[in-house]
């Protein structure tokens, strides 16, 4: 085996029969994977069954060097098989979590998004902040929002915070350079907030990630994304240099991407997240048209690492922009 971009890296993956196949039925493994002679020259992007296959590899491995091996067998209460068989299962059922909580659930209403428990996220894209004050002051209370995500604020250096406050809330912004775009973040003044990484790079994106301390001994990542639909190709890569720069347990990614997640468009962007462990939520569109709704959009995305640890989703209407807002707990 050999590395390249801390990905391990084989000569090949062994097909899908195969993989089954080796799990199932007691067969000669190999000292090194590399030296199967089902591996062909070439990785395939199937990564799942891959690692489906180290997995069990390993397990393999380790279940007969442990200690407990001979006392196993005597007992013949449960095969090797039968232990191999159930891991695979385990690993082809999908997103397994130790603790998978409660199904995702949708509200209907920002009242009924209000009264449901947990932390509170909300992004919006608001297509300029500082005149759209009062009603973003009635969303949040009508949601009672812990965090405020703000997506295309048109905010400047020459724009005070004072201008753009709101009571029992801190504001964190990343600002664009130029005119448009820019990031912001409303965090209850109750929780602890620090800025860990703050970007505009000029006709790709804006960024802001904070650390926000909810609970004794719980931290998340927070982070605000804005990619214009004129951004260069480089802000992907730009992109994920920035999350490589976070060091984070938990992570919430929200923002405006502009890349339509149920179109081909956003290809990229899906293979760019799945290695890196982040789940979208949002399953409805974001930016809807009424007369056509064919041509609605799913651009505005919740990402998050920990999918699981989520109870309710909502996508609202409003009169902010042409765009729904979005509410997660």
């Amino acid at each position: 085996m050999r590395t390249f971009n801390s990905v391990p890296i084989l000569r090949d993956m062994v097909p899908r029969s195969t993989c089954v196949t080796a799990a199932i039925y007691p067969v000669q493994f190999p000292m090194y994977l590399e030296q199967d002679i089902n591996l062909s020259f070439e990785l395939q992007k199937d990564l799942p069954h891959l690692q489906n296959l180290l997995a069990l590899y390993n397990y393999k491995i380790s279940y007969e060097k442990s200690c407990f091996v001979s006392t196993f067998h005597k007992s013949k209460s449960i095969s090797t098989k039968q232990r191999l068989l159930i891991v695979l299962l385990l690993l082809l059922s999908g997103n397994v979590q130790p603790n998978p909580g409660p199904e995702l659930q949708c509200s209907q209403t920002p009242s009924e998004f209000k009264s449901s428990p947990g932390l509170k996220i909300v992004h919006l894209n608001v297509r300029s902040l500082l005149p759209k004050m009062d009603m973003i002051k009635i969303w949040v209370q009508s949601t009672d929002a812990d965090i405020v995500l703000i997506s295309e604020t048109w905010l400047s250096k020459y724009i005070s915070e004072e201008h753009v406050s709101m009571a029992g809330y801190n504001i964190y912004r990343t600002d664009r350079l130029k005119k448009g775009g820019g990031v912001a973040a409303y965090v209850k003044s109750k929780f602890d907030a620090t800025i860990v990484l703050s970007e505009s790079i000029c006709k790709q994106l804006e960024f802001l990630a904070l650390n926000v301390n909810v609970a004794k001994g719980l931290c998340i990542t927070v982070a605000c994304c804005y990619r214009p639909p004129s951004a260069s190709t480089e802000a992907l890569c730009s992109l994920n240099l920035l999350l490589s720069r976070l060091n984070y347990g938990k992570l919430v990614l929200a923002g405006d991407f502009n890349w339509d997640w149920p179109k081909n468009v956003s290809d990229d962007f899906k293979s760019f997240c799945d290695p890196i462990n982040l789940t979208q939520l949002v399953n409805l569109p974001t930016r809807p048209n009424l007369k056509s709704p064919e041509k609605s959009t799913l651009i505005d995305l919740i990402l998050t690492n920990v999918p699981h640890k989520f109870s309710s989703l909502g996508v609202f209407c409003n009169d902010l922009s042409d765009h729904s807002g979005r509410y997660h707990s």
